[in-house]
Formats: structure tokens, sequence, C-alpha cells
């Protein structure tokens, strides 16, 4: 992670596998970054295997941005309000978890999907003096005809959010 850290200014990370008593090691990742993150999983869940989920938002301290947590009540995502005096940035990443969608019927993981879209939706109306980037796997490829993409395209369209592809390391 240190030699990401050093190609950008703000790292969204997914996938990070921590529990809330590692949460506090993002923090000490470098001394020139700052994180805040939520866990994939709850400290009562009992897990079978490796643990799962995560993500975090890390900055450059030497950005001078005010930085607020703001609270999301969702596993799926961590949200940060960064500010400069000036500008308002509402940063929101989601987990590698967002749900995806099976062929054929799937309500369950479009209720979910839904769900979540709504919780973004709610934080751009009560943050509406901020720009928004919502980055993450949100699991929707827009070449497909399928429900979550088309969920997700009224969604931006309706949100006026602006897709674009970041690609991986």
């Amino acid at each position: 992670m240190q030699t990401i850290l050093t190609q950008c200014d703000i790292l969204f990370l997914q996938e990070h596998w921590l529990s809330d008593e590692q949460l506090g090691c993002l923090g000490s990742v470098s001394v020139e970054h700052t994180a805040l993150g939520v866990i994939g999983f709850g400290n009562s869940d009992v897990l079978s295997g490796r643990p799962y989920g995560g993500c975090a938002i890390v900055w450059r301290t030497s950005l001078k941005l005010s930085a607020t947590s703001v609270t999301t009540n969702s596993r799926r995502m961590c949200t940060v309000m960064f500010s400069d005096g000036l500008m308002k940035l509402l940063c929101t990443i989601y987990l590698v978890y967002m749900p995806y969608e099976r062929a054929g019927t799937d309500t369950d993981n479009t209720e979910t999907f839904q769900q979540q879209l709504s919780i973004i939706d709610s934080l751009i109306d009560l943050h509406s003096d901020c720009h928004v980037v919502l980055g993450g796997d949100l699991n929707v490829d827009f070449m497909r005809n399928a429900a979550h993409t088309g969920l997700l395209s009224d969604f931006c369209e309706h949100a006026s959010i602006y897709s674009v592809y970041a690609i991986a390391h």
C-alpha cells in the first residue's frame, strides 16, 4: 500500500478485512496519511475462514483538508466530508460486496442494492452544498442490460453523477 500512497492524494480502499479492533492500524500505515474506515462484518459475527469486506478512505495530510466522518449506518460504505473552507467534497466508497445481480430474478440483492442507493440519495440531500465523489465496486457493468445497471443509471442521472473508470493496479 505504501507504493500506491505515493501515487495519489486520496485512496479508496476496499476489502481490508480488518476487525473493529484492527481498524486503527490503518492510521499507522503512513505518517503522511490519515484514514477512516468501516468494517464489513459485525463484532458478534462468527466467521468461518477469512474475514470479509471493510472499506476505508485514506488521504494525504498535506492536503490541509478538514475531514469529518459522515454516519451512514451501513457496513457497505464509508463516507468522509472534506472541506478546505471554500469547497466541500463528500466522498463515499462502497465495499466490494455491493450486492451483485444473479441471472434471473434476485429480489433480495435488488432490495439491498436499492437500500444502499437510498442511503446515498439521503446523504446527497443532507449535504446538498457538497460536490460528490462515489467510488468503489458497485458490481454493475454499464454495458449490460440488467436490473442493477438500470437502477444505478437512473440514480446517477437523477443525482447528476457521472461515471468514470479507474484501472486497478
